[in-house]
């Protein structure tokens, strides 16, 4: 259908890419700023500001996919890796959260089933049904059944949905997080300890990039000491805030910095390929874990002051959703840029996002009454 654009192949043109990527990140503080509340205080790491941290890590999702998978010309400062690093650290948070106040796993599959694999399943039928539509594409047996089971490692499920690696990294943290909570409870400590390096082996085996090596037990920690982190910010408010700023300005300093390092290397140069791999694999994650403990806290401090944004809160509601479909309508079935003349056909990210927003708020609604 001519109406539905397929970028996978003819990407879209931009003009001055970098100043279009600020002005999108620009838009989006904008209406934070626009529909910030104040509200009663809160607690650390309450339910307000885990969904505030889950939008604004959605939000740079999307936006990175859009440079990554539909424009020609590409934006530097973009921080997707670091905000999929924070959306791991999140679950781990969570899942060690509800295991401290419930202490039962009898229930875990069946939880993690409904609320991760069914809205997974739903969007794994949508998407394999307009590619049949739109495309005339299908997916053979073998693989659809594996994506289905969420194993997601062959080029032909990658290509069906780009971020479907996700969701076997995230089983595969599942796993280890029974089998750790299982264990002894002395014992547990260390076996946290031993996370990092068994998902190194793991993304080795798969071949997944092993940028997110202690997001996941990362956030277990941070469950685990929730009240003396609490109490610590409340001591030191001021401090943890020009700490977390300076934190954000490494990180983007720093991945400005590695950029024009990369783009600069000269072919002949002194420095084995291994050794860069092993620059690069310690960078990503140090970038990961400083960006999450920085925004961490940054929101930290604004919701125990009591203040969120009514719009970055909806989109964390919704950013399992947002994450699961974004990428097939922004990139495969995509109507709004063609809408526009082609110099300003990226202005059509707007009603796109709009779209998405309102599709994914409609999808869950239909899932969670389910």
């Amino acid at each position: 259908m001519a109406v539905f654009h397929n970028y996978e192949t003819v990407k879209l043109h931009v003009e001055h890419p970098e100043a279009v990527n600020i002005a999108f990140v620009l838009g989006f503080v904008a209406i934070a700023g626009f529909t910030l509340k104040k509200a009663p205080k809160t607690a650390w790491f309450d339910h307000r500001q885990t969904d505030s941290l889950k939008g604004m890590a959605i939000l740079l999702i999307v936006l990175t996919h859009f440079w990554a998978h539909v424009a020609r010309e590409k934006a530097h400062l973009l921080l997707a890796g670091d905000a999929v690093g924070l959306f791991l650290m999140l679950s781990g948070f969570g899942l060690t959260m509800s295991h401290i106040r419930t202490g039962d796993l009898r229930h875990f599959a069946p939880r993690r089933a409904r609320r991760v694999m069914l809205p997974y399943w739903i969007s794994t039928v949508v998407i394999l049904t307009l590619d049949m539509i739109l495309l005339n594409r299908t997916l053979p047996l073998k693989p659809t059944l594996l994506t289905f089971l969420g194993i997601n490692l062959t080029s032909q499920v990658r290509r069906l949905d780009y971020v479907r690696w996700f969701i076997t990294f995230l089983l595969f943290h599942y796993g280890l997080f029974y089998l750790v909570v299982r264990s002894n409870r002395k014992l547990q400590p260390k076996l946290l300890l031993l996370l990092p390096p068994v998902t190194f082996v793991f993304c080795l085996l798969v071949g997944f990039r092993a940028g997110y090596l202690f997001m996941f037990p990362m956030g277990c920690v941070l469950a685990l000491l929730h009240e003396q982190i609490h109490r610590f910010i409340t001591r030191h408010t001021v401090s943890v805030a020009i700490a977390a700023c300076l934190g954000l300005v490494v990180v983007v300093m720093g991945r400005l910095l590695w950029f024009s390092t990369l783009s600069q290397r000269s072919p002949d140069t002194r420095f084995p390929e291994m050794a860069i791999d092993l620059i690069n694999l310690a960078a990503r994650n140090l970038s990961s874990v400083v960006f999450s403990l920085s925004a961490v806290a940054i929101f930290a401090v604004i919701g125990m002051a009591g203040f969120f944004s009514r719009f970055v809160r909806w989109c964390g509601s919704i950013s399992y959703e947002l994450f699961l479909l974004h990428g097939a309508f922004l990139v495969r079935y995509n109507p709004f840029f063609a809408a526009f003349p082609h110099r300003l056909a990226w202005i059509g990210f707007a009603p796109y996002f709009v779209f998405m927003l309102l599709l994914c708020h409609c999808f869950r609604r239909l899932y969670i009454r389910s």
